[in-house]
C-alpha cells in the first residue's frame, strides 16, 4: 500500500465519520424539531455517506487490480467509481 493510498483511506474515514455525524445529529433534530428541511438534508448527508464508503471499496479494490495488472485496469476501475459517482449525483438531483 502507497502513502497515497493509505493518506486517501484516512481522508475517506475522516469524511464518512463527519457525514456519519452529520446524518445523525439532522435527524434527530429533524424529528424533534419537526423541521422537513432536517430530514431532507439528513438525507442528504446519508448519501455522501454512501459516496463515502464507494470511494473507500474503490481505493482498497484499486489495490487489489494493482497488485494483479497494469495500469490500465486501474483506469478502467475509477471510471466505474466515477460513472457510479455520476449516477448517483443524478439520482439526488432528479430526486
Amino acid at each position: 500500500m502507497t502513502e497515497r493510498d493509505q493518506r486517501a483511506k484516512q481522508v475517506t474515514v475522516v469524511g464518512a465519520l463527519a457525514n456519519l455525524t452529520l446524518t445523525a445529529l439532522k435527524f434527530v433534530f429533524g424529528i424533534v424539531t419537526s423541521s422537513a428541511a432536517l430530514l431532507a438534508d439528513a438525507i442528504h448527508s446519508l448519501s455522501d455517506l454512501i459516496s463515502d464508503f464507494v470511494v473507500y471499496v474503490a481505493i482498497l479494490l484499486a489495490q487489489e487490480k494493482r497488485m494483479r495488472t497494469i495500469n490500465m485496469a486501474i483506469a478502467d476501475l475509477k471510471q466505474l467509481v466515477q460513472s457510479l459517482l455520476d449516477s448517483l449525483s443524478l439520482q439526488l438531483g432528479l430526486g
